[in-house]
């Protein structure tokens, strides 16, 4: 895993899911060194298409 610059300062991601999930995270269980941890997890907010 290597961090990358990423164009633009906001990102959108799409999942699909069977059921509606609450929280949406990038690694929540800690697995690699984080300054900042408060910043893995957001609460999901659904997008109508």
């Amino acid at each position: 895993m290597a961090e990358t610059a990423q164009p633009g300062s906001e990102q959108q991601v799409k999942l699909v899911t069977k059921d509606k999930p609450t929280y949406a995270g990038v690694d929540p269980y800690l697995t690699y060194f984080d300054r900042n941890t408060n910043d893995n997890t957001i609460p999901v907010t659904h997008a109508e298409n």
